[in-house]
């Protein structure tokens, strides 16, 4: 990264002008979305990005479509994939799915859309705030895992054999451990970010259990060419107003204004955050 650099990869608001070649947006749209991931640049008044990282929001208020383009997008990858597809069109059974770190930006998304496609949900987290958050997402178990042990709170819930799925967004060694000890003999093990490498505790345990190990990584969609990263953004982000509109998703939204940006980055560097933390700048743009 060259300094100065804007930081800040979310972003809605209203167009103010597109490339002589775009189509399928045009001045006034309103509009959310994501900036690339390797140039950044949306903790600003203005800030441009391509055509196909944008999706029109309709009604939906700007703070609620800022909050969504990265965690919902990471959420919904993890439910894309086709073993996980396969799982949910498997109608014979009510499948179980464990979340760890349910308060976070992610996790709160991932709850809601695991409910959405009919799943058991059950999850962890040990603030108040996180808890509170966990259980309006509507998750079906709530475990506080300062105070019980993870691993046999969710055999209470489930019995010996584990959860059919974990969706662990925490990116904590030790927390991809706990989460491997409850799924099932050969069941789907969702991470995001990097797999964890071959000798920790999580990925023996995972090998042992005969998992397939899936990643929830939004890396590889940055990499891609336009049309995969249109598909996927685009399609992930319109279902994300779809659900917002049946209201089947409601982000947990905390607003601050422009300048109130680098308090913010250090408090969540030192203790995490609860939901999604949105950024309000004048006028009619909000990003995060």
């Amino acid at each position: 990264m060259n300094l100065p650099s804007t930081l800040g990869v979310d972003v809605a608001g209203v167009v103010r002008q597109v490339g002589r070649d775009v189509r399928d947006l045009k001045t006034g749209d309103r509009v959310c979305g994501v900036l690339n991931l390797w140039k950044t640049g949306s903790f600003a008044e203005n800030c441009v990005t391509e055509s196909y990282c944008l999706t029109k929001i309709s009604d939906v208020p700007f703070e609620t479509a800022a909050s969504l383009p990265v965690t919902f997008l990471s959420a919904w990858e993890a439910f894309m994939k086709p073993d996980v597809k396969r799982m949910i069109e498997t109608k014979t059974t009510k499948h179980t799915v464990y979340i760890a770190g349910g308060g976070g930006g992610v996790g709160h998304m991932a709850i809601q859309i695991a409910k959405y496609f009919g799943f058991t949900v059950i999850s962890s987290g040990s603030k108040e705030d996180s808890l509170r958050v966990i259980k309006t997402c509507g998750a079906d178990h709530i475990i506080n895992y300062k105070k019980e042990d993870v691993v046999f709170a969710v055999q209470k819930i489930v019995g010996d054999k584990g959860c059919d799925m974990i969706f662990d967004s925490t990116y904590d060694p030790t927390s991809f451990a706990q989460s491997a000890k409850v799924l099932k003999q050969g069941g789907l093990f969702v991470l995001l970010g990097p797999a964890p490498t071959n000798d920790s505790e999580a990925a023996k345990i995972a090998s042992e259990k005969k998992a397939t190990v899936l990643l929830s990584d939004l890396v590889p969609i940055f990499k891609s060419d336009a049309k995969t990263q249109q598909t996927h953004i685009q399609g992930g982000l319109s279902s994300a107003i779809k659900m917002i509109h049946e209201r089947k998703l409601t982000p947990h939204i905390t607003t601050i204004n422009l300048d109130e940006v680098p308090r913010a980055l250090e408090n969540m560097k030192a203790h995490g955050a609860v939901g999604k933390i949105v950024v309000k700048v004048k006028g009619v743009h909000s990003l995060h």
